[in-house]
């Protein structure tokens, strides 16, 4: 049995997407505030963190250029 089928997985997977759909709308400040979150509270590593954050500033200067 492939733990794909497994209730738990289903439901964390269309959670997981729920949320990902959400995070698409987001404007770029906000995506660095759910990227702090997540640093600050070990889900990515900071090392992880710095990397997106940096991204995000880059991508945001492009736009409003």
């Amino acid at each position: 049995m492939s733990f794909k089928t497994l209730l738990a997985y289903l439901k964390g997977f269309e959670l997981s997407m729920q949320i990902f759909e959400i995070s698409k709308t987001l404007e770029n400040s906000e995506t660095q505030v759910w990227l702090q979150f997540a640093g600050s509270s070990g889900y990515i590593s900071v090392e992880v963190e710095t990397d997106l954050s940096n991204k995000c500033e880059e991508i945001g200067k492009l736009i409003i250029i």
